[in-house]
């Protein structure tokens, strides 16, 4: 029962959406920390930086103050939004706001990078703004399909994208990449010995300490990382840098990628 402009927004994506909350959900509630990490997975954090995890708790916060007014509440706790849960047609709501922010901020780069100004792009300008878009088709299989992609979402067949085909390309395209990263990564787990669930909480670590969303681990964010993922261990600063300098990793040198 969604409205036409959800569907479209979303697409074939609503599917993943829905199949990554139903595995972060319990009790088909999603807690509030729980949002960035569904927002990752879902790929819906193209353009990292500073600013989008405020982004994300303020819109995560209004839909926590109709739920306030609702219950009579105070609406002016601004430690509710931590103890929050969300069901799916609230996290939904979230996520629309997050992936028009997305849509507005691939408009202003598909403007920036139509250098002919034709209102459409090339194959070539197509690669430049994925990357200027923060989706980076770095293995060789993803640089070698993308001309033909292009080709199969030019709809009207004039040998470049215009905005609309742009936006449904780079979708599929970082939904693509995020889906071989993901398999990568579990099969390098896999490979040292870590169970799925174990990996998950290795990846949520990361991703709730990377806190510029940069990608890569700075020393104390690496430190609380491994906390988080292992509260059993016993381990400290110099227990970190023992092991990064046996992995021959310069920790005063180095940020460290999962």
């Amino acid at each position: 029962d969604l409205d036409d402009y959800t569907q479209q927004l979303w697409g074939q994506s609503l599917v993943d959406l829905h199949d990554v909350f139903l595995r972060r959900a319990k009790h088909d509630l999603l807690p509030f920390h729980s949002l960035l990490h569904l927002a990752v997975d879902c790929g819906l954090v193209q353009h990292r930086g500073p600013g989008f995890t405020e982004k994300l708790r303020s819109i995560a916060a209004d839909e926590v103050t109709l739920q306030l007014v609702d219950q009579g509440y105070d609406v002016h706790d601004s430690t509710a939004v931590d103890r929050a849960h969300f069901d799916f047609r609230q996290v939904l709501r979230i996520m629309t706001q997050i992936r028009e922010i997305e849509n507005e901020l691939i408009a202003d780069v598909f403007a920036a990078a139509d250098s002919d100004c034709t209102n459409g792009l090339s194959v070539e300008e197509c690669m430049d703004c994925l990357e200027s878009c923060g989706i980076r088709a770095t293995g060789k299989q993803m640089q070698e399909i993308i001309p033909k992609l292009v080709e199969e979402f030019d709809e009207d067949g004039s040998g470049e994208l215009d905005l609309e085909e742009y936006l449904e390309f780079a979708k599929f395209v970082a939904d693509r990449i995020r889906k071989m990263q993901h398999v990568g990564r579990m099969e390098t787990a896999g490979k040292l010995g870590y169970t799925d669930d174990e990996y998950i909480r290795l990846w949520d670590a990361f991703v709730a300490m990377d806190h510029n969303m940069d990608g890569m681990l700075e020393e104390e964010e690496l430190l609380q990382a491994v906390w988080a993922s292992r509260p059993e261990a016993s381990i400290d600063a110099n227990d970190i840098r023992a092991i990064l300098k046996d992995q021959g990793i310069g920790y005063w040198k180095q940020e460290i990628k999962l």
